[in-house]
């Protein structure tokens, strides 16, 4: 659907990899269980809202690892009531944190 290059995949934060596609931007991440992808359009990725999220059932922490909008340097996850409940630095574009209970990730500053 999006016409992946795999070939053209590039390293992003954590371990994960951001895949090109003709229609968007996938990202990659590979666990003990296999790999995990996540897609949309490249407007939505560059806007950095393209995220691919793991939750481990029995201690209910989650892994987060996304693309973050160009100039970000942190991203940080909020709860529902607003609480800080991760941050990340950005690298070459993207992050990874691990965290709790997030439901949005805000930019840090440039």
């Amino acid at each position: 659907m999006y016409g992946i290059a795999v070939a053209q995949a590039r390293h992003a934060a954590d371990g994960a990899w951001l895949i090109p596609g003709v229609y968007g931007l996938c990202i990659a991440v590979a666990d003990a269980e296999g790999v995990g992808m996540s897609c949309s359009t490249t407007a939505a990725a560059e806007r950095g809202e393209l995220l691919f999220a793991v939750r481990d059932q029995s201690s209910g922490e989650e892994q987060l690892t996304g693309v973050a909008e160009d100039g970000w340097r942190s991203v940080t996850a909020l709860s529902a009531d607003g609480q800080v409940v991760g941050t990340a630095q950005v690298v070459d574009s993207s992050y990874a944190m691990r965290t709790r209970d997030a439901v949005r990730i805000q930019a840090g500053g440039p």
